[in-house]
């Protein structure tokens, strides 16, 4: 007689069918239905317009160039409203044991040179031309500086007896301080070798050296401006009656130098933790002052 296993394999079926519904919940409760692809298509099409035309290493490239263009035109602007020293006629050699007494003979030489373009021209002024008397020699501490303003006062006075006009009938020179203009927590852009001219002549003469004193370029041959900061003409033709003759003027320039990069990392103000590039950054000169304050 066999065994009866009816009631074993109902019992059997019904575990099965209990499992199988668990399964099935469980693959439900954790299925989306479909969402997560097609939220992640959607991302993809996303990521598709973010990513333009221009793949990001292009995109780089563009960048850099960008970058050495405006380097590139920052430097043409420099080139075409700044200065720097005539090495060979008003640089000081690094051997040079008596600077002071180098800048004497070089200013002894301006002053015959433009003595002798004056005289034909009957001009008055002050053969000193802003330096002290011509027997002392200062001190060599002082003679970059002095020859920087002797390079820029030979600049002035040449055009000043230039003039395509009437030669002018006086004119004098001051000197000033030199002065490092940058942001105030900044290193300093550049420096500022200011000087004043005074000058009685005419109108037409006045005109003509503003517009001289600005050009970069002459006879085909670069050369420097020197910025314009102040002007102001005196009239004694008080009448509408009054003819203009002779009238007083003062321009109030200045040489521009831009500081090298060597030279604003030496800056106190350069920011923290940037080694320098290397080289050391020059002093104007102890008689100078320095007032690193942004120009409006």
């Amino acid at each position: 007689m066999l065994p009866d296993i009816t009631q074993d394999l109902k019992r059997a079926w019904l575990v099965f069918a209990g499992a199988v519904m668990v399964v099935l919940i469980a693959v439900w409760i954790i299925s989306d239905g479909g969402e997560a692809a097609l939220q992640a298509k959607a991302a993809e099409g996303t990521w598709g317009d973010h990513k333009g035309p221009v793949d990001l290493r292009k995109r780089v490239e563009l960048q850099r160039d960008a970058n050495q263009h405006l380097r590139d035109t920052i430097e043409s602007l420099k080139k075409a409203s700044g200065f720097a020293i005539d090495a060979k006629r008003f640089g000081i050699p690094a051997t040079e044991k008596q600077p002071g007494l180098l800048f004497r003979n070089r200013e002894i030489e301006v002053r015959q040179a433009l003595r002798q373009k004056a005289q034909p021209q009957s001009v008055q002024y002050d053969e000193n031309v802003g330096f002290p008397d011509e027997t002392v020699v200062p001190p060599d501490s002082e003679a970059p500086y002095l020859m920087t303003m002797l390079q820029l006062t030979e600049r002035v006075v040449n055009i000043v007896l230039s003039s395509e006009h009437a030669p002018v009938e006086t004119f004098e020179i001051h000197h000033f301080p030199v002065v490092e203009t940058g942001p105030v927590t900044r290193p300093a852009l550049l420096r500022e070798y200011p000087l004043e001219l005074r000058v009685r002549g005419s109108l037409h003469d006045l005109m003509w050296i503003q517009h001289a004193l600005s050009l970069s370029e002459e006879n085909g041959a670069h050369t420097y401006p020197l910025i314009l900061q102040s002007w102001e003409i005196v009239s004694e033709n008080t009448k509408p009656k009054d003819s203009i003759n002779q009238l007083d003027a003062v321009f109030r320039v200045a040489g521009m130098q831009f500081l090298t990069p060597e030279e604003r990392d030496h800056d106190p103000r350069a920011p923290a933790g940037r080694a320098p590039v290397g080289g050391h950054a020059p002093s104007p000169a102890p008689a100078t002052s320095s007032n690193n304050t942004a120009r409006p």
